[in-house]
């Protein structure tokens, strides 16, 4: 049974998005909480981290976690988003390139700036998504 319907698979190779709401349980979720707090309690080798400009909350990120952090290996190779992927283009194989994670602690009144991946990857071809997971609720205006 494929985790992704037909309507999501179009609207992506329309539009290049889709949301797929409630594909990751709350198992998942679980596990990539205590990775994340592991992760800003002692961060990986690629952490970037900025203080907000008023003082309270943080940015936190880092990326490659699942290189070094089982928890993260778990995630990226055993829960439902490498089937998904592989569903959106019809593919036997899929391959990781990278994670990464970003974080902003509530009182952080720095925007959240909008960035293209794309010119940063070293690949070429038309066969690549991002999975953007929201582990907090996201309503429109923290998006925009």
């Amino acid at each position: 049974m494929a985790l992704i319907d037909r309507e999501a698979v179009q609207q992506y190779h329309d539009d290049g998005v889709t949301v797929i709401r409630d594909c990751i349980n709350d198992h998942w979720l679980g596990i990539l909480s205590e990775a994340i707090e592991h992760d800003i309690q002692d961060p990986g080798p690629f952490v970037h981290a900025y203080k907000s400009e008023s003082g309270n909350g943080r940015f936190h990120g880092n990326l490659r976690l699942w290189e070094s952090e089982p928890r993260f290996q778990d995630f990226c190779f055993n829960s439902p988003l490498p089937e998904i992927a592989a569903d959106i283009f019809s593919s036997q194989k899929i391959n990781l390139l990278y994670d990464q994670l970003f974080v902003k602690e509530p009182g952080t009144v720095n925007r959240t700036r909008w960035h293209n991946d794309q010119p940063y990857w070293a690949m070429r071809g038309w066969q690549v998504l991002s999975f953007w997971v929201a582990l907090d609720s996201v309503d429109k205006k923290m998006v925009r």
